[in-house]
């Protein structure tokens, strides 16, 4: 993520994310998961628990649980290919009605419904972010339509994207396991 945060447009950025896409086109045309032994494939909403990153994903990962996508992304691809060069101010009105964050709850439905269809997601984790309410507004109901229409498990993890204080592990820990053993 920080090469999109803090270099957004630059050509190092642009060079590194081409990699990066070679890369993930290349193992995905080999079958080669993001880890060993992938078991389920869950797709993130709303912004990560950045102080947290490495503990959750290890901890899923060790049970064969991948997060394959997330909806943080749309805010940063899906948006940006909304930019035309020749329109830019019309285009980047349009980019940014685009982004989820921006979207009702029919249409956050609808682009969450698409990424786990295309990612063949078995469950989602949202994550209901203190510092960020405008991405959390809704979740009860989306975790409730994901569930019915895709027959997929959702949960709502609570916490802060940056704010550890605001996330008490030893809870959210307990909430990730059963939510791992409803797999089984």
């Amino acid at each position: 993520m920080a090469p999109i945060v803090a270099l957004r447009g630059t050509e190092a950025c642009n060079e590194y994310y081409r990699h990066l896409s070679s890369e993930l086109e290349d193992r995905a045309a080999r079958g080669v998961s993001g880890i060993k032994n992938e078991r389920y494939r869950l797709m993130w909403d709303n912004l990560p628990m950045w102080f947290n990153v490495r503990h959750l994903s290890t901890m899923l990962a060790e049970r064969g649980f991948n997060f394959v996508c997330t909806t943080y992304t749309n805010a940063w691809y899906e948006a940006g290919i909304q930019i035309d060069p020749d329109d830019p101010v019309g285009s980047a009105a349009r980019a940014y009605t685009y982004i989820i964050l921006n979207q009702d709850l029919p249409n956050r439905l609808a682009i969450m419904r698409r990424l786990a269809e295309e990612y063949g997601v078995d469950g989602a984790v949202l994550h209901s972010d203190r510092s960020c309410k405008p991405y959390s507004i809704g979740q009860i109901d989306l975790k409730d339509r994901l569930a019915k229409e895709l027959g997929i498990k959702v949960m709502i993890l609570e916490a802060d994207h940056s704010d550890q204080r605001s996330y008490a592990a030893e809870q959210g820990n307990n909430r990730l396991t059963a939510f791992m053993e409803s797999f089984a």
